[in-house]
């Protein structure tokens, strides 16, 4: 994903707000927005804040929760607002609670955002929430997808000057693009792993840079063996059945299996010489590192002899931007496992 600068509008609060509610004088409303031209939010999805997104904000002694106004677009420039999500029909915060207000005292301040949002920032943060059938579905929307991409962002402002955040992904994405021309395999699904992944964790600080910047970087607790039990049944982004190419991806929290497993299983069938469709099962085996902040692109070949070949494995910074459909070209980043 690439860096999401967020600004802050400032409204003053001594006005009528409409419902004659008495607001915290000699403070101003903290309204907040995206600048998107040029970047991406992230790998994930349509690359755009929905309106009504909800993102959290912190100051250190309150967190309240903003939403977006509007749908960005990744290919255009702009601004997104984000608003309170508790507001009058005016669009102004119920109350003191429903906002952030600078102090009377011209001081710079700190300020957190993540998302999703929830009720308060604390740590260990446990990830709980993603799941291991991660195929589209009406049980898993697009928008309930996106939710597992936790992001985080921190930064210090001057007094009533914009504030802008840039945002950091605390988990890992991978993807998998099956080239099958060469046997006109149509696949139908992509599994990552097999019994030994982890959809949970647990992190003990969340963090505002990639794995080898400067910054304070994301610390996530060792994941016990026991809870690394699961197959990773992955979301189709993309599936071409004329070419035969097809990308599939998924969100996890960082791990790592530093032997040789079944690492990536392809289903699908392909067209015998008699004109019938046969179903075939490819797999690839290999080790894997996983890390905070970090994108883990597989390209895979299928071939008539019922194996796959890894054409290519690639990691990047998820803040990277780019697409990665089957025809992308990244620059080869060697890695232990990979």
């Amino acid at each position: 994903m690439t860096f999401l600068p967020l600004t802050f509008l400032f409204l003053g609060c001594g006005e009528d707000d409409g419902n004659n509610l008495e607001l915290s004088q000699g403070e101003i409303v903290i309204f907040v927005s995206e600048d998107v031209a040029n970047v991406t939010r992230s790998s994930t999805f349509d690359n755009t804040w929905t309106e009504g997104d909800e993102i959290s904000i912190s100051e250190g002694t309150k967190v309240v929760s903003y939403k977006a106004a509007s749908t960005s677009s990744s290919s255009s420039s702009g601004f997104v607002s984000f608003v309170p999500v508790n507001t009058n029909s005016k669009g102004k915060p119920l109350t003191d609670s429903d906002a952030h207000f600078w102090p009377t005292i011209q001081t710079s301040k700190s300020f957190t955002a993540w998302y999703p949002a929830n009720n308060e920032l604390s740590v260990p943060w446990s990830v709980n929430d993603i799941t291991s059938d991660q195929r589209k579905s009406t049980d898993l929307t697009d928008e309930q997808y996106q939710s597992f991409d936790l992001l985080y962002a921190s930064t210090i402002t001057d007094y009533k000057e914009t504030v802008k955040f840039k945002f950091y992904h605390q988990l890992s994405h991978i993807v998998v693009i099956v080239n099958g021309s060469a046997t006109s395999t149509n696949v139908s699904s992509v599994d990552f792993g097999n019994d030994n992944i982890s959809v949970k964790g647990t992190i003990n600080a969340l963090g505002t840079s990639g794995v080898d910047a400067t910054g304070v970087q994301v610390q996530w607790a060792d994941i016990p063996d026991t809870d690394k039990n699961e197959t990773i049944n992955m979301r189709c982004k993309e599936a071409d059945n004329t070419n035969h190419v097809y990308t599939y991806e998924c969100i996890l929290p960082p791990q790592s299996s530093l032997s040789s497993c079944k690492l990536i299983t392809i289903t699908g069938k392909r067209p015998l010489a008699s004109g019938e469709m046969k179903d075939v099962t490819y797999t690839y085996e290999a080790a894997f590192v996983l890390k905070a902040g970090y994108q883990y692109i597989y390209r895979l070949n299928t071939s008539k002899a019922g194996v796959v070949s890894l054409s290519s494995a690639t990691v990047l910074n998820w803040q990277a931007t780019g697409d990665y459909s089957g025809s992308a070209s990244y620059p080869d980043i060697s890695y232990p496992g990979l």
